[in-house]
This record gives structure tokens, C-alpha cells and sequence, in this order.
């Protein structure tokens, strides 16, 4: 069983430590096999579904940069908030904006004239869900995990994520060519949820700044000012400081 005790002021934050593969089953390995099969549900589909409504190569390669840059720039954010909210809210974030993404396809049939730019944020928020996810998940498995066992861990929360898109696809596209491309939105939805209620259910509250005693502390909730007090990280900050890298 996982240990726990508390670690701040706050009731819901504990410091939660592992001790073996099976104790991750349910919170990390069953959220990542869910977000992973709501992120590839629409894989196969949505690329075609953009042909199907009149569209080019052009706009399809178009809405595969938008994606890009969605993945690119979400960890920035999810950094800053993973900071003030730790890892289990930053997985929540990442399923609602799955939710968002599923519901801004959907709306493609009949937006009119406002299709394309349906596409574009659909495309988008699957590109920021993805990273942000995979953020969260990262933190929560760094956090709760020592030694050996987080490398066994990433290992197989990696074998598990290529299970979810491996087959989450195939099950799109039989859905797809059974009912129909908003059938698939739906399923995505539903995925979402599931992921959600997951992680609702077995995720815990743990600080954002929980290492179990490592050298290294993964996150640092405020750095010094000119002035020598303390203050917080925020997204603005963090893009003031490595612009000249980005």
C-alpha cells in the first residue's frame, strides 16, 4: 500500500510514496491508458473527416502545425499551474480540455461557415490536452516514486500509453465507418470522462513540490525578486525568463 501522512497546511495535500508496480495500476497506469485512447480515438478520423467536409492538403497540414504548437506550448502553462495545484489537477485540466476538443469537432456539421475554425480549435486543444497530460502524469510518477522503481514505472506506463494507441484508433475508425464521424466525438467524450472519473477516484492530492527526500527538487513554488522576497512562478514569468531559448 502507498503511505501517506500529512505534508502541509493544506488537508487534501499528502506525501504519498509507492512501493511497487501493482500499487500504480489504478493511478497511473489506468488514467494513461484512458487518456491515451481519447487522444488516438480520433487519429484516423479527423484528418479524413476535414477531406469530407471540402477541405484540402493544404488546411490539413495547416491544422497538424496548430496541433504542434499546441503540444509545443502546453507544458509552459501546465508548469505554472502544476506549480500552484499540483499534478492531480493538472490530469483534470488535461480531460476537460479532451472534452472541449471532442466538442468542438462535433460541432463541424453544423457551424457553416464556421468549420474550419472548428477544426483549428479542436486541433489545438487535442495538441494542449496531450502535453499537459503527459505533464501531469510525469509529475505524479517523479513524486510518488523512488529509484528503480520510477524507471520501471515509466517503462511500463510507456508499453501501456502504445496499448491505448495502438488499438484506440482501430476502434475509430470501425465506429466511424459503422455509424459516423460524430459517433466518434462521442466516444472521444466518453474517454474523457472516463479519464476524469479515474482519476477523481485513485489519483491523491499530493504537493507540487513533493520529492520524497531527493536531492533535486523537480518544482520550486517562488524564486527571489531584486528586492530578496520571495516571489511565486507564474506563466509570465517563466516566458520572461527563457524567451531567447523559445
Amino acid at each position: 500500500m502507498a503511505s501517506t501522512a500529512d505534508a502541509d497546511d493544506r488537508p487534501e495535500s499528502q506525501v504519498v510514496e509507492y512501493h511497487s508496480l501493482r500499487e500504480l495500476a489504478f493511478p497511473l497506469y489506468l488514467p494513461t491508458l484512458l487518456a491515451h485512447a481519447t487522444r488516438s480515438v480520433t487519429l484516423t478520423v479527423l484528418p479524413l473527416h476535414v477531406f469530407a467536409t471540402g477541405f484540402s492538403y493544404d488546411d490539413v497540414g495547416l491544422l497538424s502545425t496548430i496541433y504542434g504548437l499546441g503540444a509545443a506550448f502546453g507544458n509552459i502553462p501546465a508548469g505554472a499551474w502544476a506549480t500552484l495545484h499540483g499534478p492531480r489537477s493538472t490530469l483534470f485540466v488535461s480531460c476537460w480540455l479532451f472534452g472541449l476538443s471532442a466538442a468542438s469537432a462535433s460541432l463541424v456539421g453544423v457551424s457553416g461557415k464556421l468549420r474550419f475554425p472548428c477544426f483549428c480549435l479542436a486541433f489545438l486543444l487535442l495538441g494542449i490536452a496531450e502535453t499537459v497530460g503527459i505533464f501531469g502524469r510525469q509529475l505524479f510518477m517523479g513524486s510518488t516514486t523512488r529509484g528503480a522503481l520510477t524507471d520501471y514505472a515509466s517503462s511500463t506506463q510507456g508499453g501501456v500509453a502504445r496499448i491505448a494507441t495502438t488499438f484506440a484508433p482501430l476502434i475509430g475508425g470501425v465506429v466511424a465507418e459503422t455509424w459516423s464521424t460524430t459517433a466518434v466525438y462521442k466516444l472521444q467524450g466518453v474517454f474523457a470522462v472516463l479519464c476524469a472519473a479515474s482519476t477523481y477516484a485513485y489519483v491523491p492530492h499530493i504537493s507540487s513540490t513533493q520529492d520524497l527526500g531527493k536531492p533535486n527538487a523537480k518544482v520550486k513554488e517562488c524564486r527571489p525578486n531584486q528586492q530578496g522576497s520571495a516571489t511565486p512562478l507564474s506563466f509570465v514569468g517563466v516566458m520572461r525568463e527563457h524567451w531567447p531559448l523559445l
